[in-house]
């Protein structure tokens, strides 16, 4: 396995404290390395929702979710498998 999020979004937290602070990388992709091309490498993101919403973490937290979502690309349109 090829866990994406540990190398391309080092340094960077998922986890959002009750403060409104950023905490750990608590989510992730994993990929088979074995099995699959569709991944497309470096294309991880944490994607600030709460600016979506123009609220700030803190709100987001008490509202919505205590995580920020990833979002990753992957190319389907050729079988790999």
């Amino acid at each position: 396995m090829y866990f994406a999020s540990t190398h391309e979004l080092k340094r960077q937290g998922s986890h959002i404290n009750k403060d409104g602070s950023i905490g750990n990388l608590l989510d992730g992709y994993g990929v088979s390395s074995q099995h699959t091309e569709e991944y497309v490498d470096g294309s991880l993101r944490l994607l600030p929702i709460h600016q979506a919403y123009r609220q700030s973490r803190r709100w987001l937290v008490a509202n919505v979710a205590d995580h920020l979502p990833i979002s990753g690309r992957f190319v389907i349109t050729r079988d790999d498998d």
